[in-house]
């Protein structure tokens, strides 16, 4: 990672499942708290970043998703240089 920090263990609130790689193997009767796959999936910061909140998302259209990776995101704050 080259001294890059995975934000999602930096930040005091995350909503979601851990996993981000499900194979489109969709949990049964919608419960997305258990997708049972992988987390292969990161958004890495460096120092001098402050990891608000992070998020895996699992909103799908009747019960497709886009794709077998769920989306990963961020709410960061850039710290002024001192």
């Amino acid at each position: 990672a080259g001294g890059l920090r995975d934000a999602r263990t930096l930040g005091a609130d995350h909503s979601g499942p851990d996993e981000t790689f499900f194979g489109f193997s969709v949990p049964a009767a919608g419960d997305t708290t258990a997708f049972g796959g992988r987390s292969i999936d990161h958004i890495f910061v460096s120092e001098g970043t402050e990891v608000v909140r992070t998020a895996v998302l699992t909103s799908h259209r009747r019960g497709r998703f886009l794709s077998d990776h769920l989306p990963v995101v961020a709410d960061v704050r850039l710290l002024a240089e001192k």
